[in-house]
């Protein structure tokens, strides 16, 4: 049974469950409604940072990553595998947008193929060569995006890339190399699930050839956006002209599949990913903290005489710890853990709890001492990284 609550569309919530065997959390901080990466309206210094000690109060904080309301990380265009065209237009639920979205997509004719709907050229390049426009340029907005909701038309069916993205994660880069690796192991999922579903469902010899050597060219039709009739024709076989029966026929036998007929109609590359997986699983489901601790590098992004915030795994997901925390780190020298608390306690009256602790691990702040830098010079208190 498919977990409600769970942050993965349906189909992949089933799947991936079953690797890890227990229910997935949500990101509770990667708000999409109320992006988290957009500054709020008459706030200069918006709360985009985790805090390790949530009990202090925000300090002003700038130099951010910021997204243009209007655009956010919808900057993104997906590829659709078959099984997932089916199921959106199977889907009756979905926001009008959703549907006549991928409608038009589907009689604009770019990309459509029996392996699903692809993204244009043009669009292609602009994605592959405006990646500092990602969350700040319309151009580059996705065409399911509902504007006047904010929100995405085919939720609940939404490729490996969309499903698998947060600008934040709660428990930092052990969060985020957890969806990492189920991204990468959903490309592989998609890909191999949609060419069963052309085995199973058939095309003419043919057909199948084509559809086997294509190419991504760059003649006219493709950098306009549009593709040729006898193309369409030469791809599709005897489904030409039914491609939405193809399409809804893939999603109704994918839909069919548990995780243990994903593996059998999969190549060796999805077990292996899976084993991934659930090694990040193990990893993002323990709150225990190493033995032994160093501090890792990390760059300074604003301090003053309280808080210092720091980016380290991800530019959109900073941390804020107060300076009294900041000032141990280097206690943690590669001496047992509990050793350090002991001492930080007896020589400045403060101790972390585990928590905090925990959480400089989970953002990378601490790390096992094996092949680590030494900690970078801390800010003059009292000064701030940006000036103020």
């Amino acid at each position: 049974m498919t977990d409600p609550s769970s942050p993965l569309p349906p189909l992949f919530a089933r799947w991936v469950g079953s690797i890890v065997k227990d229910a997935i959390p949500g990101e509770s901080r990667a708000t999409c409604a109320t992006c988290a990466m957009c500054r709020p309206a008459g706030s200069e210094t918006p709360d985009t940072g985790a805090r390790a000690d949530p009990s202090d109060p925000a300090s002003a904080r700038d130099s951010f990553l910021y997204f243009e309301p209007d655009a956010k990380c919808c900057t993104y265009v997906p590829d659709l595998p078959n099984f997932l065209v089916g199921r959106i237009l199977d889907d009756d639920s979905l926001p009008p947008h959703g549907r006549t979205s991928l409608a038009a997509r589907l009689d604009a004719g770019t990309r459509v193929t029996p392996w699903g709907v692809g993204v244009a050229v043009p669009t292609a390049l602009l994605l592959r060569h405006g990646r500092d426009a990602f969350g700040r340029s319309t151009t580059l907005r996705c065409p399911h995006y509902v504007p006047d909701l904010g929100t995405c038309g085919i939720r609940g069916h939404t490729d490996a890339v969309c499903a698998t993205y947060f600008c934040k994660h709660d428990r930092g880069a052990v969060g985020g190399a957890f969806w990492e690796a189920t991204e990468a192991l959903l490309l592989v999922v998609q890909r191999d699930v949609a060419r069963w579903c052309v085995a199973e469902i058939g095309l003419r010899a043919d057909a199948l050839e084509k559809l086997l050597c294509l190419d991504e060219r760059l003649d006219a039709p493709a950098l306009d956006g549009r593709e040729t009739d006898s193309r369409r024709r030469a791809l599709w076989g005897e489904w030409y002209g039914r491609e939405r029966e193809f399409y809804r026929r893939a999603g109704e036998i994918a839909g069919q599949l548990d995780w243990a007929d994903v593996l059998r109609v999969s190549g060796p590359e999805v077990a292996l990913r899976a084993d991934v997986v659930s090694e990040r699983w193990r990893r993002l489901s323990s709150r225990e903290i190493p033995d032994r601790l160093r501090p890792l590098p990390h760059e300074v992004i604003a301090a003053s005489r309280h808080f210092v915030t720091v980016s380290t795994y991800r530019a959109t997901d900073p941390l804020e710890i107060s300076r009294a925390l900041y000032d141990l780190l280097p206690a943690f020298d590669g001496r047992s853990t509990p050793e350090v608390l002991a001492a930080t306690a007896r020589s400045r009256g403060f101790a972390p709890p585990p928590e905090h602790v925990r959480a400089l691990v989970d953002f990378r702040l601490l790390g096992e001492p094996e092949g680590l830098s030494p900690l970078p010079r801390s800010p003059e208190s009292g000064t701030s990284a940006t000036g103020r």
